[in-house]
């Protein structure tokens, strides 16, 4: 079910009393001890708690609960049952009992389905009809990946093998209208680990015991204070030599002043700056160029104590032409040798070059190394079943282009369809007559590949470096093409529309503030006037190519993804 399909109302912060009220029915709903502290509580209920009318024709959703950073953690059924979400569970896992499954299961399940008899795990525990449970698969015993009613006493099961009917009715999925409500995007957790939950007796044992160690430990000092006298004297002589060389080596406010303000000269006359930039972008660049000697300085230390106050006073001096208010800030214009006396006259000095980062650790800075990574993946077709029944396959499985060509091969062998007399071809039996198009009798086994690969329904993932493809939804078909176009409106106003890029794992409002930024221009997000259900960014003039290098280097696109059009310049030939 996409974004678009469901209504959700503006949201209202919930009263202390009714979270007291909301909090007291989870605890009876699932039986959980009333004396837990107030740390385990907040695990499953958010001190912050906001809450909105949600209606989907298609979900069993009345009334959705969020956390301070509108992440859902809870839902109230229309069964009238408060049911949590899967984030809710990944950090209390202890909250529903669970119900296992093979992990290719989990897939089917995120796609839609209910959880059948034959493909759960023994056992199930206590678990009775009505009662809510969590899906995890078996190599992930507490990460749950659906939540449902039990549609059966599972706890009389002891054998699924040879079963039928639904085990599960699932109401709730990862990715599913819910979770695309979240503010932001919350990536599925590698492992969910067993967490306890505390009571407030063992938790005032815990701190009786602290306490008594203490008393311990104190009585243990003071018997080597009056053993150990003179060292103690000797050990304060050191700590008074350390302090004393501590405040030796400070610097005064006037030195960090004079710091940053050869920073700034070093910054504008040594390095390549090329405006706009945001505040926090220029004072980066600054902080690289300090002297060699002092690389600690801190804005804080020095007279300006913020960076804002400090860049104002530098447009005050003629250095630096600042746009925004307040702390936002943004560096649209800076002096050159060229123009200011003081800059003509500065002489550099050597900056310590930063250390060249391992490979790991440039693969996780967001920038080309943290490139996206695109998977393909192909599930067969009831087609191909005589050739993966041949093969002792799962038919209901999805594999890789590689794999492909290993299945063609082992089935060539199997059924010996090399051609004696000419190794490079092969016998086209009656399977493979259905697949290649033609009436051939052989063909070049280079050629087998591109029709076998036609009977596959096509599947993809993206994911980012070191993240695990078993915890991603496979989506159906090819990945869609981001779209930029550049149009002329009524005005001879040019905007430049990026959409479709939703796919990639880009938030519409981090995709606006940063074109908003780079652009130096006005940007608004809204539905794209083709098709509604898909959100666009609109950027005032012609970005094309700011925006290609925005999608590559911060989202870590692939430019092979992304299509550029210019429509304003056709409009000119046609007037």
């Amino acid at each position: 079910m996409s974004k678009n399909d469901s209504q959700i109302k503006a949201l209202s912060n919930l009263k202390s009393s009714e979270r007291r009220r909301l909090l007291s029915s989870i605890i009876e709903t699932y039986k959980l001890p009333t004396n837990l502290t107030k740390s385990t509580q907040e695990l499953f209920l958010p001190s912050t708690i906001k809450y909105t009318e949600f209606k989907s024709p298609k979900e069993h959703v009345d009334v959705l609960y969020m956390d301070n950073d509108q992440i859902p953690v809870w839902f109230s059924s229309r069964a009238g049952k408060l049911v949590p979400t899967v984030y809710t569970l990944w950090r209390a896992p202890f909250l529903l009992e669970k119900v296992y499954t093979n992990p290719h299961v989990i897939e089917v399940l995120i796609g839609g389905a209910n959880l059948m008899l034959p493909g759960c795990a023994p056992s199930f525990g206590t678990i009775q009809k009505g009662d809510v449970v969590g899906i995890c698969d078996t190599a992930h015993p507490n990460r749950v990946m659906a939540i449902g009613y039990a549609a059966l006493d599972l706890k009389d099961i002891t054998k699924t093998v040879g079963t039928t009917g639904i085990a599960v009715n699932v109401i709730h999925r990862v990715d599913d209208v819910i979770c695309h409500v979240a503010k932001k995007k919350v990536e599925v957790p590698e492992q969910v680990e067993e967490v306890t939950m505390v009571l407030k007796e063992e938790e005032e044992e815990e701190e009786e015991k602290g306490e008594e160690e203490t008393d311990v430990q104190a009585k243990e000092e003071d018997s080597n204070q009056s053993t150990h006298g003179d060292d103690r004297s000797e050990d304060v002589t050191t700590d008074q030599v350390e302090k004393l060389t501590k405040e030796l080596n400070d610097l005064t406010t006037d030195d960090v002043d004079y710091l940053l303000k050869r920073a700034l000269y070093q910054t504008l006359t040594q390095t390549p700056v090329t405006p706009p930039l945001s505040s926090s972008q220029f004072m980066d660049q600054l902080v690289q160029n300090l002297a060699t000697d002092h690389s600690d300085v801190n804005i804080k230390k020095s007279s300006w104590k913020k960076a804002a106050k400090f860049l104002k006073a530098m447009e005050k001096d003629g250095f630096l032409k600042l746009k925004g208010k307040g702390d936002d800030l943004t560096v649209v214009e800076v002096a050159k040798s060229s123009n200011n006396d003081t800059l003509k006259g500065f002489v550099p000095y050597k900056v310590k070059k930063p250390a060249k980062k391992s490979p790991s650790e440039s693969s996780s800075n967001g920038k080309a190394a943290g490139s996206l990574i695109l998977e393909h993946y192909y599930k067969p077709t009831s087609v191909l079943r005589p050739l993966y029944n041949s093969l002792d396959l799962e038919l209901d499985a999805y594999y890789t282009t590689k794999e492909l060509r290993k299945h063609l091969d082992q089935y060539i062998d199997k059924e010996q369809l090399v051609n004696p007399a000419d190794k490079s071809t092969i016998i086209v039996n009656d399977f493979l007559s259905k697949i290649i198009p033609g009436n051939k009798n052989l063909v070049k086994r280079s050629q087998l590949l591109a029709p076998f690969e036609k009977q596959f329904s096509p599947f993809y993932t993206i994911s980012k470096p070191g993240q695990s493809n078993g915890s991603l939804k496979k989506l159906r078909g090819t990945p869609p093409k981001v779209h930029i176009v550049i149009e002329t409106k009524i005005g001879r106003k040019t905007i430049t529309r990026v959409f479709n890029f939703e796919t990639y794992g880009v938030d519409a409002e981090v995709l606006s503030a940063e074109l908003k930024l780079k652009c130096s221009g006005s940007a608004t997000i809204r539905p794209n006037v083709q098709s509604p259900k898909i959100i666009e960014v609109v950027v005032q003039g012609s970005h094309s190519q700011k925006a290609v290098e925005l999608l590559t280097t911060k989202f870590g696109l692939n430019p092979n993804w992304i299509d550029s059009e210019d429509k304003s310049k056709k409009s000119k030939k046609k007037k």
